[in-house]
């Protein structure tokens, strides 16, 4: 008990402290990447190298694939609202339909499914306090570049009562805030999942959440203000789901087995998002010779980094990021290995993961497929293996 209590306190701090600003980009050239000197020596990539896929493989990219369209085909609706948000006069925050939530929550459904997670529901006494907090922010136009949980660098509209007040600083407290102007739905989810424009630098906080092997449900609010800003927030931070049992001991993202390479790479084309390993269970088990090693097992590139993130979040115990070696290849049609090492535990001194790539926009996957009884691994063999290890 004692232990999840401070597991609730530690999360609620993150949840203080993680900020997205989708106008805001980390500069990879400054970030802490800690590239080593031998993934330099590495870099030389073979161009013929050709990746094979089992039929199982292939089943699961055309799954994804399906579901990303059908989430696609759904993602610009006309109204969102039920009863439309009131930000000057009499203050209204609105409510938002059940199909506009709906297809929010299934977004983080399909990336919490690409990390092996199982789905969360939409909860409608969060969505409430989200939605509230939202519309607030957008009435008061809160700037996006300081930090705004609790609401601390928002002036409070004269609009606003002090009731309506106190519980939009309760909601913007527990949940995810979005900030900027989405093409879609679904665009602030994968803003917040990059996680590479923090405010608060590389800690990947809003995927941990996000990614949660605690999370249970969350709530969904939305708002725009007048100058065409939108104010999203996704409830998150629950206070009883940091008393569950962990649905999985280790999270990573990229997830292992199959995974699209469109989430490897930010809307400008970079690579340089953060990577993150999450330890559900296991505490200070980083140190200063912990490092990462990257590798494209096909085409030979890869590199070692040092994390760039190094605490907690999501009710996990120790949460890592590290942006990806900028020798690696990252494309639509490789198998990579993930190993961290020089952890301080006697169960797990490293934890290893493969993975291999596809495009969710496409159809099947871009290389050779063999029947599953031909190969003696496949991409989640080791991964369930180390899931094994870490209990």
């Amino acid at each position: 008990m004692k232990r999840n209590k401070q597991l609730f306190k530690s999360a609620l701090l993150i949840a203080l402290l993680a900020l997205a600003v989708p106008t805001t980009v980390v500069n990879a050239a400054t970030a802490p990447t800690n590239i080593s000197e031998s993934s330099v020596a590495q870099s030389t990539a073979d161009t013929n190298a050709t990746t094979s896929y089992t039929t199982s493989e292939l089943n699961a990219a055309k799954a994804y694939q399906a579901t990303y369209q059908k989430l696609v085909a759904s993602d610009s609706p006309t109204s969102i609202y039920d009863t439309t948000p009131v930000l000057t006069g009499s203050f209204e925050p609105g409510v938002m339909n059940k199909s506009a939530i709906s297809q929010i929550v299934s977004w983080i459904n399909y990336y919490r499914s690409l990390s092996s997670l199982p789905a969360v529901t939409e909860n409608a006494t969060t969505d409430r306090p989200a939605q509230i907090s939202a519309s607030v922010m957008a009435a008061a136009q809160s700037t996006p570049y300081l930090p705004q949980h609790g609401l601390k660098n928002t002036t409070k509209p004269d609009n606003v009562s002090d009731l309506t007040w106190n519980q939009a600083v309760y909601g913007s407290t527990y949940s995810n805030l979005y900030f900027g102007f989405p093409t879609s739905l679904g665009s602030p989810i994968r803003e917040l999942m990059l996680d590479n424009t923090n405010t608060e630098g590389l800690n990947a906080g809003h995927r941990g959440w996000f990614l949660s092997p605690f999370l249970t449900s969350v709530g969904v609010g939305s708002a725009t203000s007048s100058t065409g800003r939108l104010y999203e927030n996704i409830f998150v931070v629950n206070p009883m789901d940091g008393y569950r049992v962990a649905t999985n001991h280790v999270v990573t993202y990229p997830g292992s087995g199959m995974f699209p390479v469109e989430e490897l790479q930010a809307d400008n084309g970079t690579t340089q998002i953060p990577w993150s390993i999450a330890f559900a269970t296991q505490k200070d088990i980083v140190n200063g010779t912990t490092s990462i090693t990257v590798e494209n097992l096909s085409d030979g590139t890869k590199g070692t980094v040092e994390p760039s993130y190094n605490g907690n979040g999501g009710y996990c115990n120790t949460l890592v990021t590290f942006l990806p070696p900028a020798t690696l290849t990252v494309n639509s049609h490789s198998q990579y290995r993930v190993t961290i090492s020089g952890l301080s535990s006697e169960t797990t001194p490293s934890f290893t993961y493969t993975f291999k790539t596809f495009s969710e926009k496409g159809s099947g996957v871009d290389g050779t497929v063999i029947d599953n009884a031909s190969t003696a691994t496949d991409a989640t063999t080791e991964t369930a293996q180390n899931v094994i290890n870490t209990k």
